[in-house]
């Protein structure tokens, strides 16, 4: 009796909420201001075009600092299993670069959005 009860309630509750209705854009209204917004949208491309310039050098410092982190394995390996062959030396140096990696990647990270202003 107390579900029906809720049932009914809830039933009456939300018969009158009124579904929202999506309401078209006039295109007439858009072929009217369009040639007001275009000098806006060439401005603004030119700037996002200048950011996109200034984003590609630093992202692919990140990429580089990203595939760094694959030299500490490639060290480890160098140092136990490369030793007898000489690559002992070059392994302590992947494994050096191999662990500085990640912590030059959140600074390529961080300074991403300074290098798309250009301030940087």
């Amino acid at each position: 009796m107390k579900k029906l009860f809720f049932f009914i309630l809830f039933a009456i509750f939300y018969t009158g909420v009124k579904v929202p209705e999506a309401k078209a854009f006039d295109p007439v209204t858009l072929a009217i201001l369009a040639p007001y917004a275009m000098p806006y949208a060439e401005a603004a491309g030119k700037q996002a075009l200048k950011g996109m310039v200034n984003a590609a050098p630093a992202m692919m410092d990140v990429l580089t600092n990203m595939l760094s982190i694959f030299l500490l394995p490639l060290g480890v390996i160098e140092v136990t299993v490369g030793a007898p062959f000489g690559f002992f030396g070059d392994g302590c140096y992947n494994i050096a670069d191999g662990v500085m990696a990640p912590f030059k990647m959140v600074y390529s990270m961080l300074t991403v959005p300074v290098k798309l202003t250009g301030l940087f």
